[in-house]
């Protein structure tokens, strides 16, 4: 009875042993495991962040090459605005006064676009945040204005962008092969791209008086 109570107990001895060891093993290659994850996950967020440095040094680059450009045509009497694509839009102030403004009310200046009439842009005080194209479209119309196109867009960024929030706004203007998506303008980093209708956005307003 004696030998066989120690058997079992050094089997049990080397049971418990054995699940001891496998407990360990299981647990250094869990942590093995985790220790490769963490450093995979280090990797990619450093690589997220040199991607993120290039295109804050990209960001500025263009901000620095469009505001040269900009003093360069101001110095000569007009007015520039650039679109992300490219476009560029220039106006003369020169060519009416600027005419009386209601209270809150920023003249952003003449603008002549080729093959239409030349106009005064004026901005409207007020903004909406967290709204659709078509709630955009609704609040403007009801302070009596509409939103902006995306010419407009350009020259206000380029002259009154201290009058918007470092966010997307809403223009008046629909993409023009996909009529569920409208273009937006970003009032930090210049650039103009489009979304869904139904994304929530902000917006401001502005009326126009033709020459």
């Amino acid at each position: 009875m004696q030998t066989s109570a120690l058997s079992s107990d050094r089997t049990l001895q080397r049971l418990r042993q054995r699940l001891d060891s496998w407990a360990l093993d299981h647990l250094r290659a869990h942590a093995a495991e985790l220790a490769n994850r963490v450093e995979a996950l280090e990797a990619e967020i450093e690589t997220t962040r040199d991607e993120a440095r290039r295109a804050w040094a990209a960001a500025d680059q263009w901000h620095d090459n469009h505001m040269t450009l900009l003093h360069e045509m101001m110095d000569m009497g007009a007015e520039v605005g650039i679109t992300r694509d490219g476009e560029v839009l220039v106006s003369s102030m020169a060519e009416a006064a600027p005419p009386d403004l209601a209270d809150g009310e920023t003249y952003i200046g003449t603008i002549q676009v080729a093959g239409l009439a030349p106009y005064q842009l004026i901005l409207l005080p007020g903004d909406v945040e967290d709204v659709t194209h078509e709630a955009a479209t609704e609040w403007a119309t009801s302070i009596c204005g509409e939103l902006p196109n995306r010419h407009e867009q350009a020259l206000l960024f380029a002259h009154a962008r201290d009058q918007f929030e470092r966010d997307d706004y809403w223009s008046a203007e629909r993409h023009e092969s996909a009529p569920d998506y409208a273009w937006y303008q970003h009032f930090y980093y210049g650039d103009q791209s489009y979304g869904h209708r139904g994304t929530q956005l902000r917006a401001r307003a502005v009326r126009r008086l033709p020459i």
